[in-house]
């Protein structure tokens, strides 16, 4: 019998180079529009996120970044009032426009 060695594979290569695009178009696809929140709903998570950064207690937050929402547990560790920023375990930042919701 005759081994055809990488003669046989030689097909499938062409879909190699296109594995990124794919996924790039899978992401894209995937992605959600930013929750609205209405006016109160903004000033329930800015007393929130004050009452649990004077409490120092441990919170779970869901946000959204770049079209998909996720979730960060940790201590509100600094607020920015100026610039509307929170950062989480001393290395982690969100802007208040980010937030969705405490859980």
């Amino acid at each position: 019998m005759n081994d055809r060695g990488m003669i046989k594979w030689q097909p499938f290569s062409a879909v190699v180079p296109s594995e990124k695009m794919l996924k790039d178009v899978l992401d894209e696809k995937c992605k959600i529009r930013k929750p609205i929140l209405s006016e109160d709903q903004e000033k329930d998570l800015e007393i929130r996120i004050l009452d649990s950064f004077n409490e120092k207690e441990t919170v779970t937050i869901m946000y959204y970044k770049e079209g998909k929402l996720y979730k960060i547990t940790g201590i509100i560790t600094n607020i920015d009032v100026i610039s509307r920023k929170i950062l989480i375990n001393t290395r982690f930042s969100l802007f208040f426009s980010q937030i969705i919701k405490f859980l």
